[in-house]
Order: C-alpha cells, then structure tokens, then sequence
C-alpha cells in the first residue's frame, strides 16, 4: 500500500527546507517506562510517543524515536509517523541503527522505509560494509527518504574502534574511512539543495577539529 501522503520531494531538500524554517533541532521521543506515570507499559508509551509528536511536528525539523523503547514496535513508531504528518510534518528518523546483509537487509528496508511507513528515515551501523547500507539506500532513493550512517559517535567507548588509525591514507582513522565510504554512497544521491539523502551521524561532543574534518570528507551529507 503507498501512503497517499508519501511526499515526492528529495528527502534532503525537505531536511533543508525545515531546517531553514524552523531551526536544527531534532528531538528525540524516548519513553523510559520507569519515567512514566501510570500505567507503565507499552501502551502507554506508544500513546505518549504519538501525542509528543503531536505536540512538537509544527516546532522542530526532526522527530527521533528510539525503537528500543517502543519494544522494537514499528507500529507504534508508524503512529508517530501519522501524528507529525497531521500536525506538522517533521520528518520522522527511525534511530535503530541497523546493520544487516542480503536479504534480511533488505526486509529491514522495506518494512522501515517502504512506501506503507510513515518513517522518513532511519540511522544504520556501516560495520559490515556497503552491501549492508545499499539496500536500505536504494529503497531510500525509491520512497524519497533519507538514511543517516554511523561515523563518529558520541559515546566514550567510539574510540576503542572509530579513532584506530590504519596503514593507509596517510594513516587515516577507521571512522575517516567511514565518512568516506559515506561520501561515495551517497554522491549519486545528491538533491537540488546540495546535499544526499545519504547522511551521517557525527556527535557533537567530538572536537570541533574532528567536526570539521567530518564535514571536510562529506561536503553533501
């Protein structure tokens, strides 16, 4: 089934043009049930996700639910998906980081950015490789949705794995590779605005050297 409310407009130039309207910030929708009044089950956490949506569509560019905690229900998250649609229209990011090959990727493609969800687009770990994110790209580039890679995260244990330096490029960081890797996936993706609907995740608790040389090695994420 396609959404009749799926927009054909390139997902980055729909990001840029709510970014320029309403500013970046993206929020994030994760109901802790221990945080919640009652009754703290389920439930009540997807009906709190879709009225937080309801309530923040017309302020912010993006809405970010955390599948974790909706008990990996995309069903719950797809309600979101129709909250912002009717209230706004923030563009919805799975945040699963997903990261699969073949087949079993490219379900996840289908069910998470196909024509009959409401999510615009989803957060993925690039750990096995470009045949693992192609098949979420290629039915981004179908439904006009986005995807946002991995690269340099916020959390102190990235650099047990991201800060590595290897033997080429001029000994080059493993999370230097991964901005590159993104840069060529998503060149043949890129929008009216200038940027891909191949985006990245970079924390911004990194150095502003390290910021800046993500943005160097991605000039259209």
């Amino acid at each position: 089934m396609k959404l009749l409310t799926t927009a054909s407009i390139h997902f980055a130039d729909r990001l840029t043009a709510l970014v320029k309207e309403r500013g970046p910030i993206c929020a994030g929708i994760d109901p802790r049930l221990k945080q919640m009044p009652q009754p703290q089950d389920e439930v009540a956490a997807a009906k709190w996700g879709e009225e937080v949506a309801a309530l923040l569509a017309d302020k912010v560019a993006c809405l970010k639910p955390q599948i974790a905690f909706f008990q990996d229900d995309w069903t719950a998250v797809d309600q979101i998906g129709i909250a912002s649609m009717n209230n706004g229209g923030a563009l919805v990011i799975g945040d699963c980081k997903r990261g699969d090959i073949g087949s079993t990727a490219k379900a996840y493609a289908d069910r998470i950015l196909g024509f009959s969800s409401t999510v615009n687009a989803v957060t993925l770990n690039p750990y096995l490789g470009k045949d693992s994110l192609q098949p979420f790209i290629d039915v981004a580039d179908q439904t006009h949705k986005g995807v946002f890679i991995l690269v340099k995260t916020s959390n102190p244990g990235s650099a047990d794995i991201q800060d590595l330096k290897t033997d080429t490029m001029g000994m080059w960081r493993v999370w230097e590779h991964v901005a590159k890797m993104v840069d060529d996936l998503g060149a043949p993706y890129i929008g009216k605005k200038g940027r891909s609907l191949v985006g990245a995740v970079v924390g911004l608790t990194n150095t502003v050297e390290e910021v800046k040389r993500c943005r160097e090695l991605m000039p259209n994420a």
